[in-house]
């Protein structure tokens, strides 16, 4: 669901950044814009995902699931979507969005940064 949302949230800011920059060629950014790119759809990404992810988490963590539950799926997730409102209201779905979006971030500049690098060198060699 994250990386679903982050790769167009990445290549949308490469394209913003590419506009602003006057650059005109999304595919010729230098890497850390490329980068600083990467970062940014991470948390963004990572924010936005963190209360289906923390759902997920709670329903795959109760105890196995006979495949009798696991037909009553959609029931268990509306259960825990209302024990954690019952709990905390809305802020209990973003609980450790701060360290996700973190991590998210740091792995977007890293990965993506890195896939640029490549892709670069790539060209150059091709050149």
């Amino acid at each position: 669901c994250q990386s679903s949302l982050q790769y167009p949230l990445y290549e949308c800011f490469k394209i913003a950044a590419s506009n602003w920059a006057s650059e005109g060629d999304v595919d010729h950014l230098p890497v850390g814009v490329a980068a600083v790119c990467g970062s940014a759809a991470g948390l963004i990404s990572a924010t936005f995902t963190t209360p289906f992810d923390l759902i997920k988490t709670r329903v795959n963590l109760r105890k196995s699931l006979s495949d009798v539950e696991r037909t009553k799926m959609k029931e268990l997730i509306f259960e825990e979507v209302a024990r954690v409102y019952r709990a905390d209201g809305l802020r209990g779905f973003f609980v450790g969005a701060g360290f996700r979006a973190a991590w998210m971030s740091l792995g977007g500049f890293v990965f993506l940064g890195s896939f640029e690098l490549t892709k670069s060198r790539l060209d150059s060699l091709r050149s």
